[in-house]
């Protein structure tokens, strides 16, 4: 997992892809819609949600296997919970389609991190994370954007 500012996004544009990840990165404002939004066709494209952060008892541990997340935060605050797949309990089949699988929460996490207005992390297949987890037991209006990057353009 890579987490840092959007400030700092310049060491990470390594590609024409990753810049167009940050670049649209930088475009969302306020009154950006939630919704999906294609940057470079399936190959990358976002999703902008707005939320209340939650318990951890109400969060998922997902992990992806066609795509890598970049999760951005927005406005508000949250944490993420993150851990090597090959450690972790699946409670759910993969579903190819949505490229989704769950598993046991009842782990000790490896990596536990709070992400703040302007923060990113990039999560690789190979990471379960349970994001949306609110900060300090209390939940807060959280507007973010989820990056799915195809795992071979990366």
């Amino acid at each position: 997992m890579i987490v840092d500012n959007i400030s700092n996004s310049t060491k990470y544009e390594c590609s024409d892809s990753w810049k167009k990840v940050f670049d649209y990165l930088k475009s969302v404002d306020e009154n950006t819609l939630d919704g999906e939004y294609e940057i470079d066709g399936r190959d990358v494209f976002a999703v902008v949600v707005s939320y209340q952060s939650k318990s951890y008892a109400d969060g998922v541990l997902e992990a992806h296997k066609k795509y890598y997340d970049i999760h951005y935060i927005r406005d508000g605050r949250e944490k993420i919970y993150v851990n090597p797949v090959n450690e972790c309990e699946p409670i759910t089949q993969y579903d190819s389609e949505k490229d989704f699988i769950l598993f046991e929460k009842d782990v000790k996490h490896k990596t536990v991190t709070t992400l703040e207005k302007g923060d990113f992390c990039v999560v690789s297949p190979d990471e379960a994370h349970a994001p949306s987890i609110r900060v300090g037991g209390k939940s807060e209006n959280v507007k973010k954007v989820v990056i799915k990057m195809a795992v071979d353009i990366v």
